[in-house]
């Protein structure tokens, strides 16, 4: 029952939203996962959203009694702004080990779309335009004018949790790819966003609930 209701929950949650997941994928070989120390890393130069989406994570699981720890506190400030090479993050995960990490949540921006909606419609209502000029004032006059339309983007992002066991090497156990709308304040989006991976988490058993003790 509990699952079922944790589904409706994501149904309802995905069609009144700005945030849709578009598809996930588990590790099939994973049943359940029990992180203990979860290290949670937001990529993309906007340090408010990287702030804001991993504090509330950060929150979120403590809430499920595990610790979680933002990668803005702990790595260096140019992390996000400058290129890893594969020596540097060798060392970022030696540090995470060394420090009792056992997970790593990871989200970035795979692609941006970039859309407009239309607000008012120029058709009217079947009568035709008396000639060219009059046809294309009317329709240049659409679309100059910024009350007919509205331009927005559409981030695809990709969530993935992964196990950095020592005997392992980031052992992929989930990934999902999420569409975000940016045509509400970033913090409602980052707020939907993070409910939306929380509860598919969940519902695949990688993480506790709130209720779980």
């Amino acid at each position: 029952m509990k699952r079922l209701l944790c589904i409706l929950f994501l149904f309802l949650l995905e069609s009144c939203s700005s945030v849709k997941l578009a598809s996930d994928w588990k590790n099939p070989d994973i049943d359940l996962y029990v992180p203990s120390k979860v290290f949670i890393v937001g990529l993309t130069t906007h340090d408010e959203a990287r702030m804001l989406f991993e504090k509330q994570l950060q929150e979120a699981l403590t809430e499920r009694n595990l610790e979680a720890f933002k990668s803005i506190n702990f790595l260096t400030s140019d992390f996000s702004t400058k290129k890893q090479s594969k020596q540097q993050l060798d060392a970022v995960e030696k540090k995470l080990l060394e420090d009792g990490f056992d997970t790593i949540l990871f989200s970035k921006i795979i692609r941006v779309e970039e859309k407009v909606t239309y607000k008012k419609s120029q058709y009217n209502g079947g009568e035709a335009s008396q000639n060219f000029k009059e046809d294309f004032i009317t329709s240049q006059n659409f679309l100059f004018n910024t009350d007919y339309y509205k331009e927005y983007k559409i981030y695809h992002l990709e969530a993935t949790l992964y196990c950095i066991c020592p005997t392992k090497e980031r052992e992929l156990l989930w990934k999902g790819y999420i569409e975000v709308s940016d045509k509400k304040a970033i913090d409602k989006t980052i707020d939907r966003y993070v409910k939306l991976i929380l509860l598919k988490l969940e519902n695949q058993q990688l993480i506790p609930s709130k209720t779980s003790k």
